[in-house]
């Protein structure tokens, strides 16, 4: 582990030497970020037939630009260059049922209370966990919904700040069961509510996924898959609890109606140390022989931020998940070089 931590940092140290020549006040303008990050994952099987493996996990190479264009114009473009298996990054071009090298790209206007995006954008899935970065986040930990939905679509999106403390977007956007974007004309519809009132923090959400087109044997309702979502968030101090419920459960269609449950609390130990801990609840009502009506993951993750800024992390993350009968680990380290542009 020492030696892992040594190589590491001696990788780092080259991008730390640069962003203390060059980094500046990044509020306004264009910033550009270079992110890689690097883990190890071993896992083991709890199942008396099963065998252990070991992954680079979320290892991979992201870049941010974003920035203002003019007053009321913004931009933010993502892409996601390598990971474990950077072949499909490439080999998923211009797909929307998988992820890709472009994961966002999108232009944002505002005026007055009004926001309107357009471009490759996050669906409005409603639920923390779909709100944080890609490469900040730990898979292990994270629910079937998340690892099954490509969550990047091509669209636009309407926005209206009815209040300071309250965000309505109604959005359409490309459909994550169509193969390349709009194919056949199948779209997502999405209705998303955000509010944020002192120390609580809310998302309520409605999807409409189009998954076929209509035709004369079928209804209408039949060609959607829906999602409702409520994300709920409490900050108390150094410690944030968050609670997000979906109605369906995350296999790879959306057609198990049940309840998705994913609680976690982040304690923020000191400005240099957080802990982590996160669960997960998966029940279907369906009751099929070969499906597990109640499926469970839980874990726990600490992060060791190196500067002062917290562009330098150190992971460690552990976890379990009943459906798959295994423990996964993960040590890693994650950096954010951050540059200003304009």
């Amino acid at each position: 582990m020492k030696k892992f931590l040594v190589v590491c940092a001696a990788l780092m140290l080259p991008c730390l030497l640069v962003r203390a020549q060059e980094a500046e006040d990044t509020e306004t303008g264009v910033v550009l970020s270079v992110i890689p990050r690097l883990d190890l994952n071993p896992s083991f099987s709890t199942s008396k037939d099963g065998s252990g493996d070991f992954t680079l996990g979320n290892s991979s190479l992201y870049t941010l630009l974003e920035g203002d264009l003019t007053e009321n114009l913004s931009f933010s473009v993502s892409n996601h260059w390598l990971s474990r298996e950077p072949k499909y990054l490439y080999k998923n071009t211009l797909h929307s049922d998988d992820v890709n090298w472009l994961d966002w790209a999108y232009l944002n206007l505002s005026l007055g209370s009004w926001e309107f995006t357009a471009g490759k954008q996050a669906l409005a899935m409603g639920g923390f966990e779909f709100d944080d970065y890609d490469f900040e986040t730990h898979p292990i930990l994270n629910s079937s919904l998340w690892q099954n939905i490509p969550s990047y679509q091509w669209g636009v999106k309407v926005g209206n700040h009815l209040t300071e403390a309250d965000v309505v977007s109604l959005q359409v956007v490309s459909s994550p069961y169509s193969e390349h974007f709009f194919d056949q004309g199948l779209l997502n519809y999405g209705l998303e509510w955000r509010q944020e009132r002192g120390n609580f923090e809310s998302i309520l959400a409605l999807n409409y996924m189009q998954n076929q087109k209509k035709t004369g044997e079928l209804s209408l309702k039949d060609c959607f898959y829906r999602v409702f979502t409520l994300g709920t968030r409490l900050t108390l101090g150094d410690v944030v609890l968050t609670l997000d419920l979906f109605d369906k459960v995350g296999n790879a269609e959306l057609d198990n109606h049940g309840i998705t449950a994913i609680p976690s609390v982040l304690w923020g130990v000191s400005d240099r140390v957080e802990l982590l801990v996160k669960g997960g609840w998966e029940h279907t009502t369906h009751q099929l022989e070969e499906l597990d009506r109640n499926v469970y993951n839980v874990g726990a993750a600490a992060h060791l931020y190196l500067l002062e800024d917290k562009s330098l992390r150190l992971h460690a993350v552990c976890g379990y998940n009943s459906f798959l009968d295994t423990v996964e680990m993960s040590v890693g380290v994650l950096f954010n070089l951050s540059l200003k542009v304009k």
